[in-house]
């Protein structure tokens, strides 16, 4: 109970730490919303860590690559909704960091690790070149880091969760005439709520 607790107060620090890093991809105009939406994701990043650290036994430590996975995932969506871009920077930075800490549990998945991200990052720029207006070369990117942090099966499993989210919000706001045909939603935040939900949850 305590170590949840614990857990919850740092993702909740760690998600008020996020939306400041996340303003400097872009202009400021979109960073001047209400408290309630950057309260809004510290208390979703501290939530996280708290289901985090409840189901899994480990020391917090040992639980470091979820927690940074969820970071990275929500500084990624964030720059997504608010300026329309994935930075490069925050890919480079994860792209040793999040791989290399599930190499470090596990060495003997490093090579279906690098495989599985190149196949993220070919499947998705495969897209992306056919339909750079549906994928951006952010997401094919992030894809590629994706699936390198948390191995084919998840990936998969995320990808498949992500594209539903993602079709579910196309349809509701097509529904709710807050969208036109032409409309294109962020496509980062429903690929990494996907891949969160399948690997913390399995």
């Amino acid at each position: 109970m305590w170590g949840a607790l614990f857990a919850g107060g740092l993702g909740t620090a760690a998600g008020w730490y996020v939306w400041r890093q996340a303003c400097r991809f872009g202009p400021s105009a979109p960073c001047r919303s209400p408290l309630f939406h950057r309260a809004a994701v510290s208390l979703l990043c501290g939530i996280l860590f708290a289901i985090v650290r409840m189901q899994d036994g480990r020391g917090i430590t040992e639980q470091l690559p979820t927690l940074l996975l969820i970071v990275f995932c929500l500084l990624v969506s964030l720059t997504d909704v608010l300026f329309r871009r994935i930075p490069n920077a925050v890919l480079l930075a994860a792209l040793p960091v999040l791989p290399g800490l599930r190499w470090l549990e596990h060495s003997d998945v490093w090579l279906s690790s690098l495989l599985a991200g190149g196949f993220g990052l070919l499947l998705f720029g495969t897209i992306s070149a056919l339909r750079p207006d549906a994928v951006g070369m952010g997401d094919a990117k992030l894809a590629g880091v994706l699936a390198a942090a948390v191995g084919w099966r998840t990936f998969a499993g995320g990808l498949t969760v992500g594209c539903a989210l993602a079709l579910a919000a196309g349809v509701l706001m097509l529904l709710g005439g807050r969208a036109g045909r032409g409309a294109s939603l962020p496509f980062a935040p429903f690929l990494c709520a996907g891949v969160l939900a399948v690997h913390v949850l399995s």
